[in-house]
């Protein structure tokens, strides 16, 4: 991936998909990504599909010590908001834009694994991931803006927004683990969500 800024060594996620237009933290989660280190970064990356079109199916991604800096209490933040921290915030700005382009054409890439079973995309991803082959199956032009929408829809139809949520937290870990981070972790049910490190050259 090409980059103007340095990525993060280790890049904590906690991953939000939602059909309101707003998002909630809680303290455990924002604990959890507090950086342990200078050179690692805790991010939260939410998903929505509200009914805002310019939004709806495109990741935002915000550093969490900057956009929920209190710990106490449930902090809720809403898609506009969200979106404007996240111009402002410049040090993830390749990150973010490597997650924008590629995005589309990795959901398109693995869909019918995602269609088939959580189960079957997870193990999908990781031994594409393990032989350095993520981006093989990207080839081609960007999938319309509608064709996206329509891959998002279907995912929810089939499996639901609970575990919907799971499949689109596979996707943006090993969308992240294509940016360059060798090592994946995955904790659905702990926090945070995702863990990227080994950060190759």
């Amino acid at each position: 991936m090409a980059r103007n800024a340095p990525l993060p060594a280790v890049l904590r996620v906690e991953v939000k998909f939602t059909t309101r237009k707003s998002i909630s933290v809680v303290p455990r989660e924002r604990s959890a990504l507090k950086p342990r280190q200078a050179d690692e970064v805790g991010v939260v990356a939410a998903m929505f599909w509200c009914g805002d079109r310019d939004r709806d199916g495109r990741w935002l991604m915000v550093d969490a010590n900057e956009a929920f800096p209190s710990q106490r209490g449930t902090t809720s933040m809403g898609i506009r908001k969200m979106a404007r921290i996240a111009e402002r915030q410049a040090s993830l700005a390749p990150l973010r834009s490597h997650v924008d382009v590629h995005w589309p054409r990795f959901l398109r890439a693995f869909m019918p694994q995602a269609l088939e079973s959580h189960e079957v995309l997870k193990a999908a991803l990781a031994d594409a991931h393990s032989g350095n082959g993520l981006a093989e199956p990207l080839s081609g032009d960007d999938p319309l803006e509608f064709e996206h929408r329509e891959r998002i829809a279907a995912i929810l139809k089939k499996h639901g927004a609970s575990l919907s949520g799971l499949i689109f937290q596979d996707f943006l870990a090993y969308l992240l683990g294509m940016a360059g981070y060798r090592d994946v972790q995955l904790d659905p049910v702990g926090v945070p969500d995702i863990e990227v490190s080994g950060l190759t050259a």
